[in-house]
């Protein structure tokens, strides 16, 4: 893959810099600038290449975290190349994660975004797996991991995206639902859900799921009711394992979207949100009632 061009220019530059002949000493020019310039310089480059500035020299070694509003990006899919075909790929992309992670956990004083694209589920064992729940064995995902110190940074906006369609569904452990910070939630992929009965998500302003499983509607109903602000929840191609009432009951709640959730029975969908200003409904399986509590002033509703 070639480098990519906003960091090749990056060193361009540092070696102009360096070596042009208004420089005859050969003083490094950038390294000289104030960490402040130099993070923000950091800041627009994606995360690979900024994480790859630290060998440069001693100077950009502990810059990285300090990087404002840090947003850390991950794609496997750029990262691990995947038309090659070389078994070290994964585990040196699982440690590549670890290395980054651990760096923001000891340096970072927080990240405001943390995007995770993935091909794979990437099952394992890590020491962390105590820290986060229960699960003991060896399907434990690394994924839980990485979002669990995410949230240990106090992360703002959380977008993790996995195609992971031929797997088994993955534990997201009732710890994941305690979290001051977090503001804006987008997850996509083969999670099960395993909603506490406390939920403590009170800053939560927009959430998105996306093939996500709940054990039934009341975990539905616990999740939001520990979003005290959540403004936008949209529920797309999600599961069930009982499903007799999908209940939404907020009084913050402006937008809601319910598209073609998997249940094969029939339920009832009950309807509580006085201040809802747009809602979309598509379902393959249509519900046999419907109650609506509480609708308010909604300027645009959708039923297909």
């Amino acid at each position: 893959m070639d480098p990519n061009p906003e960091y090749t220019e990056l060193l361009v530059q540092q070696q102009t810099l360096t070596l042009d002949d208004n420089n005859p000493t050969g003083i490094d020019r950038i390294s000289n600038l104030p960490d402040e310039i130099l993070c923000h310089m950091l800041s627009f480059l994606p995360t690979k290449y900024a994480v790859g500035t630290s060998i440069l020299s001693t100077r950009w070694k502990n810059l990285f975290p300090f990087i404002p509003k840090l947003s850390l990006d991950f794609d496997d899919s750029l990262l691990l190349h995947p038309h090659e075909e070389n078994p070290n790929l994964i585990p040196n992309f699982v440690k590549f994660m670890y290395n980054v992670m651990n760096r923001m956990i000891n340096n970072a004083p927080r990240i405001f975004s943390f995007v995770l694209k993935c091909q794979r589920d990437y099952l394992g064992i890590s020491k962390l797996t105590s820290e986060v729940g229960d699960d003991n064995d060896d399907t434990y995902s690394h994924l839980i991991i990485w979002i669990y110190l995410a949230f240990r940074k106090n992360v703002r906006v959380l977008d993790v995206k996995v195609d992971n369609e031929d797997s088994d569904f993955i534990l997201f452990p009732e710890r994941l639902f305690q979290c001051l910070s977090v503001m804006w939630v987008t997850i996509s992929g083969r999670f099960f859900f395993d909603v506490p009965t406390m939920v403590l998500l009170p800053n939560i302003r927009s959430m998105f799921l996306d093939r996500v499983m709940f054990p039934n509607g009341e975990a539905v109903e616990q999740l939001i009711s520990g979003c005290f602000f959540i403004e936008e929840f949209c529920l797309e191609r999600c599961y069930f394992q009982e499903l007799d009432v999908l209940k939404i009951s907020s009084t913050t709640l402006k937008l809601l979207v319910i598209i073609n959730c998997k249940w094969d029975e029939k339920y009832e969908v009950v309807l509580d949100v006085p201040n809802l200003e747009f809602f979309y409904y598509q379902e393959d399986t249509i519900a046999y009632e419907y109650m609506l509590k509480n609708m308010g002033c909604v300027r645009n509703r959708h039923w297909n």
